[in-house]
């Protein structure tokens, strides 16, 4: 047994203009749910995630809160900027290793994340 904590940052602070749509990718629906939510599950669903930091866009802070989320920040200009938020957000936790997935890919699996 290791006494690690594992953190996942998930990125949904862009705008996905190039999926076209009325809203951002991260929140047009997939199979009934928000691309978001898939990818969210997945990742609070994994029994050795321990913590989820969502970094949304400034205007989808609104959004929250999402079920399996333990954190929400505004993200950054750029992906590096909103990483760098969500890293932030785990400042001073007791996270041992991080996880970085961007919203956009919901079909990750267990598999992967191990």
């Amino acid at each position: 047994m290791t006494d690690r904590k594992i953190s996942a940052i998930i990125v949904a602070a862009g705008r996905g203009t190039r999926a076209g749509g009325d809203v951002p990718k991260q929140w047009q629906p997939l199979l009934g749910r928000r691309v978001l939510d898939w990818t969210v599950d997945v990742f609070s669903t994994h029994p050795d995630i321990t913590d989820i930091v969502l970094v949304l866009h400034q205007d989808d802070i609104n959004q929250i809160p999402i079920k399996g989320v333990d954190h929400s920040v505004p993200g950054g200009a750029d992906r590096a900027d909103s990483v760098l938020a969500g890293l932030n957000a785990l400042k001073g936790s007791n996270t041992t290793h991080v996880l970085i997935h961007d919203v956009a890919r919901p079909c990750v699996t267990h598999h992967v994340i191990d």
